[in-house]
């Protein structure tokens, strides 16, 4: 059976889908004390920018659907910020880390991969330096 919708059908199931996004969003922040900056590109629904944070909606519903604790995602959105950073292989989503689930990373091994990460961009801060006839 195909279902066929008219644009102005169209047009107001999008504007129902929109609204209900923007419901949730405005809930988000009101719960967690944020500022809403905008939908990425202009795409509502998809990528939110909110505080400091890039946030799928996917996670933003989640969040408010299941009631997590107010800081629960700044604390993973952090953690995995360092984790695209320090260029980890290994990351966690929002559910798993709201489940409980172990990070792939403790503190320590977290520690120990920042020195590393250091360490490598210093050394190719003086490779370069060397390279282009300095004496380092």
């Amino acid at each position: 059976m195909e279902i066929r919708l008219t644009m102005k059908e169209t047009q107001e199931r999008k504007q129902r889908y929109e609204k209900l996004c923007m419901e949730y969003v405005l809930r988000f922040c009101e719960k967690h004390d944020l500022n809403f900056e905008g939908w990425v590109a202009d795409r509502v629904g998809e990528t939110a920018e909110i505080g400091d944070m890039f946030l799928d909606f996917s996670d933003i519903r989640f969040d408010v659907d299941t009631e997590q604790v107010v800081g629960k995602i700044e604390k993973w959105w952090d953690y995995s910020y360092d984790l695209a950073m320090l260029e980890c292989p290994k990351t966690i989503n929002y559910r798993s880390w709201c489940a409980g689930a172990p990070v792939p990373y403790s503190q320590e091994q977290l520690n120990k991969i920042r020195q590393a990460h250091n360490d490598v961009v210093t050394a190719k801060q003086v490779l370069e330096d060397l390279l282009n006839g300095g004496d380092y």
